[in-house]
């Protein structure tokens, strides 16, 4: 008999001890036990007769406990234990009733193969589950990191802009395509007008890639004038005009 695994794993707030362990050559099962609270939620056995023909090798018993108790590990953290456990449930009862005192062991026999490849083949199927939702998390996080960082400049003022009142500009700084925020990019802001001497605020989004400037907005009474908010960093750069308003 080889010496099992005893691993608790927590998944939304709930934590599961699975055991796994050789049941030993009289048996010849590899048995997984998940615990909740002490109660049994389910049992998954594999059968490893085929080993034994083959000549006992404890390496590949070892390893195919190994690879069971990771299974179910993987399962629970993929949230399909509960989808495991009524495959288990459905499979035990197509189990074949017993057929008397002599048949008994035979049908038995017969059942738990034909049970444990249904279960084996649920397994497979949560598993490919798994694989195929991990594979499309993957690609997306490949098709992300592979295309470009582009800057993109925003800019919030919350109210309009009137000359000779004070304003506040909340500058956002981010990824084109993925709203990812860019820190350290680099602002210039240019107050301009017809009627006024231009002034230049520089600064650097912070690690939420935003810059915030307080002003008073110059005063004027003709002409135009505007705010023009520039950004540049290592993924380019970005500009936008705001339009400053003429207090009535």
């Amino acid at each position: 008999m080889i010496t099992g695994y005893n691993t608790e794993v927590t998944f939304s707030g709930i934590i599961y001890h699975v055991q796994t362990e050789d049941m030993g050559l009289d048996m010849r099962k590899i048995i997984t036990h998940v615990y909740k609270g002490g109660a049994i939620l389910l049992s998954k056995k594999t059968a490893y007769d085929h080993l034994v023909v083959e000549g006992s090798d404890e390496a590949k018993i070892k390893a195919l406990m190994n690879d069971q108790h990771k299974t179910i590990l993987r399962i629970i953290q993929a949230g399909k234990l509960e989808t495991l456990r009524k495959k288990v449930e459905e499979a035990e009862k197509q189990e074949p009733a017993h057929a008397g005192p002599e048949r008994e062991s035979a049908a038995q026999v017969a059942g738990m193969a034909e049970m444990d490849e249904d279960i084996q083949e649920s397994v497979r199927e949560i598993e490919q589950e798994i694989d195929g939702s991990l594979n499309m998390l993957l690609q997306r996080f490949i098709q992300k990191e592979a295309k470009p960082k582009k800057l993109k400049v925003e800019v919030v003022a919350g109210t309009e802009i009137v000359s000779g009142q004070p304003a506040v500009l909340r500058v956002y700084s981010r990824d084109a395509s993925t709203s990812q925020p860019l820190p350290d990019t680099k602002v210039v802001i240019k107050v301009i007008g017809m009627t006024f001497r231009p002034a230049v605020y520089t600064g650097r989004t912070d690690k939420n890639g935003v810059y915030t400037l307080n002003i008073i907005v110059p005063e004027f009474s003709a002409g135009q004038a505007a705010i023009l908010v520039q950004a540049s960093s290592e993924f380019g750069t970005d500009e936008l005009k705001l339009k400053i308003s003429r207090r009535i």
